[in-house]
């Protein structure tokens, strides 16, 4: 690998980005209704993305505290639904009957039997419940 420039890493190893459409905002914390305003692929801006990404990838903004201190209000994410949660990963979670939406990490909880297994939407913030 030929060492960094000065100005900066290599432009030949620095992946391309991916121009991911900007559609609205999640609220971290309540469940808050959620509209998608644009047809698919659009969105009110742009944000570059530097990975591997399907082609439903989005962004939002964040709106709310709950996931303090890793992400802030006004921080962009970039979702990605062609992708199957793991536990962990930071996820948007949307209830499509009432079109609400949250952003929180995806855990798996155990109810005493391994095969009974509880999605758990969990803030990082200790101050939400």
């Amino acid at each position: 690998m030929p060492p960094p420039t000065k100005g900066g890493p290599d432009p030949d190893t620095v992946p391309t980005a991916r121009m991911v459409p900007l559609i609205n905002a999640v609220q971290a914390g309540r469940w808050t209704e959620v509209a998608d305003p644009y047809p698919a692929g659009h969105g009110s801006d742009y944000v570059p993305a530097y990975r591997q990404l399907g082609p439903h990838a989005f962004a939002l903004r964040i709106k709310g505290d709950s996931m303090e201190p890793q992400f802030h209000e006004g921080d962009i994410i970039i979702v990605d639904p062609d992708i199957e949660p793991m536990p962990g990963n930071f996820v948007v979670a949307k209830i499509s009957r009432d079109q609400e939406a949250t952003f929180k990490k995806f855990r798996l909880r155990s109810e005493g039997r391994p095969t009974r297994q509880t999605i758990e939407l969990v803030p990082l913030n200790p101050d939400w419940p």
